[in-house]
């Protein structure tokens, strides 16, 4: 039988035995709030990804117009969803913004009131 079969763990030549990781934890649950802190994170950059997506676009060859006036992504997209050329775009542009709101901006708050002790 190898050492590796017996759960011994060599370690600069001295033999250790293996800990079980489900009996002994290294970091308590109660106490680890990394799980949320991640969370947060992904919820925070979500968030201020769908504001950006709302008000930003980066100029390509044409800027965003309606009745030649500069407007914001999601005014022209509203306006833009029936037009034969530019429909898919716009339609690209308001479903980012419309998943983005149903899932970031919910698990944002939903975080807050975690952070708050809401349940």
């Amino acid at each position: 039988m190898s050492l590796l079969q017996q759960g011994l763990i060599v370690v600069d030549g001295d033999y250790e035995l293996a800990t079980d990781r489900c009996k002994d934890p290294s970091i308590d649950s109660k106490t680890d709030y990394s799980p949320g802190v991640m969370l947060a994170f992904q919820a925070m950059v979500g968030t201020v990804w769908w504001v950006i997506v709302m008000v930003n676009y980066s100029k390509n060859n044409l800027e965003l117009k309606i009745d030649n006036v500069s407007t914001v992504p999601l005014v022209w997209a509203f306006m833009m969803l029936t037009d034969p050329t530019y429909g898919w775009t716009a339609a690209s542009v308001l479903a980012n913004f419309l998943v983005y709101g149903i899932v970031s901006v919910p698990e944002l708050i939903a975080w807050i009131a975690y952070l708050f002790g809401e349940n």
